[in-house]
């Protein structure tokens, strides 16, 4: 094993603690991963398979994922108020003028307001007014089926 560095434990400790430096890097780096995956893979695959421009598919927690990737690579974390007004979904999540706190609670609402924006996109996709649901209350888990293996 090689060391690369050599740290004070009581800073070790602080890093990988709850809300510790290293949670917020893994989490941020989760926020844009997730966006950057809509963007480039499934955003453009919806508007083919729904034969729209790319510009019709668009939804806003999807949107506000987009202003905290943004927030995230090019302002250091750091969410001003003009942005903070522009998020739809997630506004009530993070404070004006301070750094992205990204808690499990945090991030557990984002995938919440994500799945809630699929099932809304799949309702729409189907031409679904009147469930016995909203999207809202729905948690909606899509996942590709696995061939059947032989007996």
């Amino acid at each position: 094993m090689i060391h690369n560095r050599i740290v004070r434990a009581e800073d070790y400790l602080a890093a990988n603690a709850l809300n510790g430096s290293n949670e917020q890097q893994h989490a941020r780096a989760i926020v844009v991963f997730l966006f950057t995956y809509w963007e480039d893979e499934i955003r453009p695959r919806l508007a083919a398979a729904k034969a729209v421009p790319l510009s019709e598919i668009r939804g806003d927690a999807m949107g506000d994922l987009r202003i905290l990737r943004n927030v995230i690579l090019h302002a250091r974390g750091i969410l001003r108020s003009d942005k903070h007004t522009e998020l739809k979904k997630l506004s009530r999540l993070f404070a004006v003028d301070q750094p992205l706190n990204l808690s499990y609670e945090t991030m557990h609402a984002i995938f919440v307001a994500v799945k809630q924006e699929c099932g809304k996109l799949l309702f729409d996709w189907l031409g679904v007014t009147d469930a016995p649901v909203t999207p809202e209350e729905i948690d909606l888990a899509i996942q590709r089926r696995q061939p059947s293996k032989p007996a």
